[in-house]
């Protein structure tokens, strides 16, 4: 077993660039390497498209040369032709075992080299590249993000907004609202499908004493908390414009990060059946 270090590396250091560029090159040829086979023109030009680079005319031999030594020399466009190159694989539930082994591959570079990056897969968006979290941290996460249904999908796509390279806290934080939103509404107002996060909280405290949750005490103190952390959730969240200068335009990733976490308990919590009527 890798020993894994203190401090994980957020771009790519020295002793991890030959092993990005050992895995790139043959993902840059067809299907089958064999014998006089050449790289793909096709991904090449891609990756000289999405990573913004002018590898003029030339064989695809002389292309693939070109293309490696840029990427050699720039770490960000390195890790960036990863992600485009991991896009080429195939749904998870598809996969064949070559390519498994070749993520499989991937991801142990990334990890014995203490790689703050690692191999992750969305069902919105295929694999890419996603920030390496805690390992027990992650795979609570994961438990309640693999349950199914739209509550699910939503953290899902926060999760995938709030670690991705180009990280969107913004709208980590609103699939994190509309998670906790498909979780709550069949159990607080199943005849109302379209209802807020605002409206759940209202119905909850119209009524403290009709409800229970599954930690001691059961009683309307219990709920009372409940409503704390969805508006918590609810009104942390910058829904509008406002012309108070003193008011950030955008969340930060200090905010959509809690924000997720929180609405992961809370979408444990209803679709669990921890929170019930009485």
């Amino acid at each position: 077993m890798a020993v894994q270090p203190d401090v994980l590396h957020d771009g790519v250091p020295a002793w991890l660039v030959g092993s990005l560029i050992d895995w790139l090159r043959p993902r840059c040829y067809s299907e089958v390497i064999g014998w006089g086979s050449e790289p793909n023109p096709e991904r090449i030009r891609e990756l000289e498209r999405r990573l913004h680079l002018n590898l003029g005319q030339a064989t695809p031999d002389l292309l693939l040369d070109d293309l490696l030594e840029h990427l050699t020399n720039d770490e960000d466009r390195l890790l960036r032709a990863i992600g485009v190159a991991l896009g080429w694989y195939g749904p998870a539930d598809y996969i064949t075992i070559e390519a498994e082994r070749d993520l499989a591959e991937l991801e142990n570079a990334f990890r014995q080299s203490g790689s703050a990056w690692q191999v992750a897969y969305s069902s919105t968006r295929g694999w890419g590249l996603e920030r390496r979290v805690d390992e027990t941290t992650a795979e609570a996460a994961r438990v309640v993000m693999s349950t199914g249904g739209r509550a699910s999908d939503h953290l899902a796509e926060a999760w995938r907004h709030l670690y991705a390279r180009d990280p969107s806290p913004g709208e980590a934080y609103a699939e994190a609202v509309k998670a906790v939103e498909a979780a709550a509404i069949p159990v607080v107002c199943p005849n109302d499908s379209s209802a807020t996060l605002g409206k759940i909280i209202g119905q909850l405290r119209a009524a403290l004493d009709g409800w229970a949750l599954a930690l001691e005490p059961h009683d309307a103190d219990s709920i009372g908390h409940l409503c704390s952390m969805l508006d918590l959730l609810w009104r942390s969240q910058r829904r509008h414009g406002t012309p108070d200068p003193a008011t950030p335009l955008r969340v930060s990733p200090g905010e959509a990060e809690p924000a997720v976490y929180l609405a992961i308990t809370l979408v444990h919590w209803f679709t669990s059946g921890a929170v019930q009527r009485v």
